[in-house]
C-alpha cells in the first residue's frame, strides 16, 4: 500500500549559476564526460505538526519520519546506490535502413535548419542586449538539438553502426526465408 501527501509549500532554496554547466556559452549536454550543473534544491514546509498547509511564513521545514542516509566517507562493497534519471527513449532496435536515413538524410536536415535560426539569432542577439537576454534560452535549446544530432552522425559512422545492424538483419532475413520455405514444402 502507498500512502501519499500533497505537500503545497515548496520552496527553492538553492540552485548553482548556470555557469557551471557552459563554458565559453557551450553547453556540454551531448559530449563526454559530461559536466553540468543543471540541479536545483527544493525544500518543503509544513505546519507547525508536521503536515501538508499552504504557504505561510509560519510554516517550518517539513521532518520525514525516514531519510535515506548519505556518506561522505567513500564507498565500499555492496554498499546500495541509487541512480535517478529519465532517459527518455532509445533508438538501439531501428533497422539499418532507418539509421541509414537518419545519417543521411533526418540530421543532416536537422542540423542545417538549426544552423540557420542560430545563425539569424546570433545576429540578432550581437548587436543588442534585450534581444540577447530575450533570445538565451531560446538559442540554448536550439543550440543543443544542432550539438546532439551533429555528435549523433559521427558517433553512428564510429562505430560502424550501419555494418553493425547489417549482419544480424541479414541473418534473420535468412532465417526466415528457410522457415518460409520449409512451411511452403509442408503445404
Amino acid at each position: 500500500m502507498i500512502v501519499t501527501e500533497k505537500f503545497k509549500d515548496v520552496r527553492l532554496v538553492g540552485a548553482p549559476p548556470s555557469s557551471i554547466g557552459k563554458f565559453a556559452d557551450e553547453t556540454d549536454n551531448w559530449m563526454w564526460p559530461r559536466q553540468t550543473g543543471d540541479f536545483a534544491l527544493f525544500r518543503i514546509y509544513a505546519d507547525k505538526n508536521n503536515n501538508p498547509a499552504d504557504y505561510s511564513n509560519e510554516n517550518l521545514p517539513y521532518k520525514p519520519k525516514y531519510v535515506l542516509p548519505i556518506s561522505l566517507n567513500g564507498i565500499k562493497e555492496n554498499d546500495f546506490t541509487m541512480v535517478y534519471g529519465f532517459p527518455g527513449r532509445t533508438q538501439e532496435y531501428l533497422p539499418m535502413e532507418a539509421v541509414r536515413t537518419l545519417m543521411n538524410h533526418t540530421d543532416p536536415v536537422r542540423i542545417e535548419l538549426r544552423k540557420i535560426r542560430l545563425d539569424q539569432m546570433e545576429q540578432a542577439m550581437e548587436h543588442n542586449d534585450t534581444v540577447r537576454i530575450q533570445y538565451s534560452s531560446k538559442h540554448s535549446s536550439i543550440k543543443n538539438g544542432y550539438t546532439k544530432w551533429q555528435g549523433e552522425i559521427l558517433g553512428l559512422k564510429r562505430l560502424n553502426a550501419l555494418g553493425v545492424k547489417s549482419q544480424p538483419e541479414f541473418d534473420f532475413y535468412q532465417w526466415a526465408k528457410r522457415i518460409l520455405t520449409l512451411n511452403i514444402k509442408k503445404w
